[in-house]
């Protein structure tokens, strides 16, 4: 089972480890917080100048088509992760002409395991990358950072989560049962390195206790939970319970970061800011494509489905899985504060920046 391949959530955080101990409990207590939110989102806003590094300026023009960029201009896109149906817009754009239109020539260059693409944006091995607001603000707060500029938002949201199996029902059958502190008390949760501050959220989202959560080191895959070393297993909630039906494994439960108010933003456009000074013409016609893209896998999942099916590659996909992670990432394409595709909302971006902060994920330099 390669199954690798579908699990980008685990690794969002860090590279991975084998095996569990007595330090797990210390790395837990690590992220654990040390201000309330409330302090954390003034700290932020006094000392960090946040908006500083995202635009909505592109996103504002996609009303109008831009001139066509001639001669065409190469763009190479650089994912955080394989290139699977989670990117299925950008498949889409460019099956359907859409890049070409506006003069870009876009190639797509796969992330994934030893392949760092957001090293390769700041080192100028690829032009525009792909991935997590984590990750990219922790470039940014980083030490050696790089000053980045964030230029559109796919996903409004993060398809985090932790899956565990219900083991009231037999693997066939589908579980009804609803997440609550009672299946968390005493848990066993299995998760990577680097992704312990989503451990330090759950306990403090239901006041759980240092003792009451333990953590125990996983790959990135749901093997850990098939075998029962662990209760729960963290992933994308699309990817891995896919994997799970591909095992027989069909009573799984879902607990949705986004649904206990972890904020976040994935699949973020993020360029340097050199090269966002040096090419407004460039990204303005790349926003404006993604947003016809996004659009139409939107109003024509049926249709998009069948394209993305067609051009994954690394793994066999049929129309009807792409056509169900559409569905599942339609909320995330959307938002929940009514703005509009693959734009970003301030206090979003507030809030994720102050939970990076609250959980000791980042450090605030001074602002710009």
């Amino acid at each position: 089972m390669k199954s690798w391949l579908l699990a980008p959530a685990v690794l969002a955080a860090g590279g991975l480890l084998a095996g569990c101990g007595a330090k797990n409990k210390a790395w837990v207590d690590a992220s654990a917080p040390t201000l309330t939110e409330a302090e954390a989102t003034a700290t932020v806003e006094k000392t960090f100048d946040y908006k500083h590094y995202y635009t909505n300026e592109f996103v504002a023009q996609v009303d109008s088509a831009p001139p066509p960029l001639v001669p065409a201009r190469p763009l190479r896109l650089g994912l955080y992760w394989v290139a699977n149906d989670q990117i299925a817009p950008w498949f889409v754009g460019i099956d359907l002409g859409y890049f070409k239109a506006v003069g870009i020539d876009l190639t797509i260059v796969e992330g994934g395991p030893s392949r760092d693409n957001l090293s390769k944006l700041a080192g100028g091995a690829i032009d525009i990358y792909a991935g997590f607001a984590e990750s990219i603000y922790k470039q940014i707060t980083s030490r050696t950072g790089t000053d980045l500029m964030m230029v559109s938002a796919n996903l409004k949201g993060t398809g985090n989560a932790w899956i565990m199996l219900d083991h009231t029902i037999p693997p066939g059958q589908r579980s009804t049962v609803q997440p609550s502190l009672a299946n968390l008390k005493g848990a066993r949760i299995g998760i990577s390195s680097g992704a312990e501050y989503w451990a330090a959220f759950v306990r403090d989202h239901y006041h759980l206790g240092p003792d009451d959560l333990k953590i125990v080191n996983v790959g990135a895959t749901p093997d850990a939970l098939i075998a029962g070393t662990v209760d729960w297993f963290q992933g994308w909630y699309d990817d891995q319970p896919r994997l799970l039906d591909r095992e027989g494994y069909h009573n799984y439960v879902v607990l949705k970061f986004d649904a206990v108010g972890f904020a976040s933003y994935s699949y973020i456009s993020a360029v340097t800011r050199p090269y966002y000074l040096q090419n407004k013409d460039l990204l303005r016609a790349y926003v404006y494509a993604l947003h016809r893209s996004v659009r139409f896998v939107l109003d024509h999942p049926d249709q998009a489905a069948a394209l993305v099916a067609k051009d994954v590659t690394t793994y066999a996909l049929t129309p009807d899985q792409v056509r169900w992670r559409i569905e599942q990432d339609r909320p995330l394409f959307v938002g929940h504060t009514g703005e509009p595709l693959l734009a970003f909302d301030d206090g979003h971006m507030l809030h994720t920046v102050a939970q990076l902060y609250r959980y000791h994920e980042i450090e605030l330099p001074r602002a710009p």
